[in-house]
Parts: structure tokens; sequence; C-alpha cells
């Protein structure tokens, strides 16, 4: 087996890879990511989890679970920190030359963290990210594969591209991503994960990073599976899925954040692309109130939100292309599996897709017209 060298040489032994694992009441779910770590052919490994006050019996299990494996490091947080502090008591722990992260209700392929290695070696990397496996919990399924940066080679990966990559009209973004980090290089430049944010934490971490100057590159192969938080083929949001909905305007400030730390010294386009980020995600906020006064039938509203927010109209058209991609995407991956529903599922995708194309079109002439026609809300 063919490892990377490490990406700090010092005299004290240290784990090549330090695997940091947040979990918060996963009972269900956590024996099969924590099996696939015990199953990963690199075997120098440091694996900490902390366990933010779960009341489900996840710490209890898992204290029965590492007995006979030294490697396992298992920790409690006083109270519930949420996900960014309770993974920087872990930071602040890890040994490993490398560092890389798996959420308890998603797996590794057993290869994973070897194929990282390798290429981390071979880019002379401070970082590497590899594609996702998009897993329907709806259906027991793996149903699509992201295709972050290119589909046959490795590409690097800029301020630009992080941007542009993780927004709202992308169905899977590349802030979904976990990439494998240079421990060293974190310590040199003090990145942390920002405690005041529960949600897209890890998008900020990984925008820090590259900000910071790391060498960072996007392979591939696809061999994080990824539990979809909202199942591509019925739209019911999992079980164990703990994001917060309707996170828009907190996402908005993080971009405000990243600007006024970060503005002097990004790129003019760098700055360009982060501030329409911060456009998209509260277009998507507008685009929530549009439906609800649709299902209320106040058309004269939502004429008006049309004309003075014209960008909805972008990204209404970006979201039934996005439902066309999906579509297709699915068809291929289901390949009719009767034994899965997959024949279902694909009939299903056809009605909402007509359904959306239909609705979409009726609701931009609807709106239109009766706001050209000077008829308000209903009252």
């Amino acid at each position: 087996m063919t490892v990377a060298e490490g990406c700090n040489k010092t005299e004290t032994k240290v784990a090549q890879v330090s695997v940091i694992m947040p979990v918060y009441n996963c009972l269900k779910v956590i024996p099969k990511a924590f099996a696939s770590l015990q199953e990963q052919t690199v075997s120098d490994l440091e694996i900490l989890i902390i366990d933010d006050q779960s009341t489900d019996g996840t710490y209890e299990l898992l204290q029965s679970m590492s007995e006979g494996d030294p490697r396992i490091k298992l920790f409690r947080t006083p109270r519930n920190l949420g996900s960014s502090l309770a993974k920087n008591i872990t930071l602040n722990k890890v040994t490993g030359e490398w560092i890389t992260l798996l959420d308890a209700d998603d797996w590794y392929e057993p290869d994973r963290i070897e194929i990282l290695l390798n290429a981390a070696k071979k880019w002379k990397a401070d970082l590497v990210i590899d594609n996702l496996q998009i897993f329907d919990h709806a259906i027991n399924k793996v149903v699509a594969h992201t295709n972050y940066g290119s589909s046959q080679e490795t590409v690097k990966l800029t301020t630009e591209d992080i941007f542009r990559g993780d927004n709202p009209l992308i169905r899977d973004s590349i802030g979904y991503s976990r990439p494998m980090i240079c421990s060293e290089f974190l310590r040199k430049h003090n990145i942390k994960y920002w405690g005041k944010y529960r949600n897209n934490e890890d998008f900020i971490f990984l925008t820090e990073i590259i900000i910071s100057g790391a060498r960072a590159f996007i392979i591939p192969q696809a061999n994080y599976i990824y539990r979809h938080s909202i199942s591509p083929s019925t739209k019911r949001r999992s079980p164990h899925s703990h994001s917060p909905n309707d996170t828009a305007r907190l996402i908005a400030q993080a971009c405000d954040d990243l600007m006024e730390k970060y503005g002097s010294v990004i790129s003019a386009k760098s700055r360009r692309s982060l501030q329409q980020r911060k456009k998209i995600f509260l277009t998507s906020e507008i685009a929530g109130m549009q439906t609800s006064l649709l299902a209320q039938g106040r058309y004269g509203e939502i004429a008006t939100l049309i004309f003075r927010h014209p960008y909805l109209l972008i990204y209404r058209l970006a979201g039934i292309r996005n439902r066309l991609h999906h579509f297709f995407r699915m068809r291929k991956s289901y390949s009719f599996d009767h034994s899965f529903g997959g024949e279902t599922a694909i009939a299903r995708q056809h009605a909402w897709l007509h359904r959306d194309i239909m609705l979409g079109i009726k609701r931009f002439a609807t709106a239109v017209r009766l706001g050209f026609s000077g008829q308000g809300a209903r009252h």
C-alpha cells in the first residue's frame, strides 16, 4: 500500500490521519459510519469522536463500540454546543499529520483515506477534496455522484470556485464536501470553525483555508457517501438530519462577515462572486415568500415581488433547469430498478418535473397579468 509522506515532518510519532466525527442523537446510523472508519485500508489513524450531549443513547453505544480499539478517542461536550464548537474541541486535540471529517450519518468507501493521501503526495497539496456519492435515504440507495472540478482529472481549487460552487441553485454544493487538510497548515494560520455559526460552518472553514493560501485540489473519485438531508426521490427530510431550515439569511450574514474579514485580500473577481452568492441566498428566501403568497392566492403581491426582485425569475428558471438535470441523472442512476422502486421513483420525478414547469409558467403569467391589471392582494 502506497501512502503519502506527511506534510509536516516531526520527530514525534504521530498518526498519519486524524478523523474527526461530531455526533448528536444518531443511534441508528452511527454503526455504519463507525464501521467504515475501522475498515479503512490505511490503519494508521486517530479517530476523534465528540458527542454533543446526545439523549438517545448514542454516547453509550459509542463507549461500547470503542472498546478494544486504541485509535479511538471519545469525548463529550459539557453541554450542547453545536457542531462548530464541538469540532473545535477535537481540532485542539488532534495529533495526525492530516485531518479529515466524517458526519455521523455518512460513511467512507474502504480506500477513501488512502486515495486522498496519495493525491496529497502527488500534488504536494495542503488540502484535497474528493467527490460525493449521494445517498437517498428513502430508497436506501446511492442515486448520483457530484461532479466538483472535472470528472476525469484532478483540478486546482480557487476562492472563486468555492463562492460559485456553493449556492442554492446548485443541488450538491461544494460546501457539502469533507476535505482532507494538512494539520500544520491549520496551526500555522490559526484556522478554526466560527462558533457563531451552527450551519454552513464547513463552507466558511474551507473558504478560510483557501484564502490563506492553501494548495488545494479536487480529485475526480467519489469515495465519501453523503446522506442527503432531503430525499432526491420523495423530497422528504431525513430523520437523521439535524440541519436547520430557513438558513438563507444566516448564510448571507456569513458572506458579509467573510467580506469584512477578507475583502481587502481577495481578488475583485472573488469579491463579486461572494456578493453574488449572498444575492442568490437572499433570493432563495424571497422565492419562499413567493411560494407562500401563491398558496394564499395573493397574486398582486407576487407581481410586486417579481418587479422589485427581477433576479427571482432567473432563480426560478435555474430551479427548473436543476430539476431537468436531476431527472435525467435519476433515470441513469435508478435504471428502473424494481427492487428499490426505481420505476415508481422515475414516474414520480416525471410528474414533479411536468408540474414544476407548468406551475412556473402559470405563476409568472398570472402574476404579470394581475400585476398590470392593478389587482391587489386578497385580504
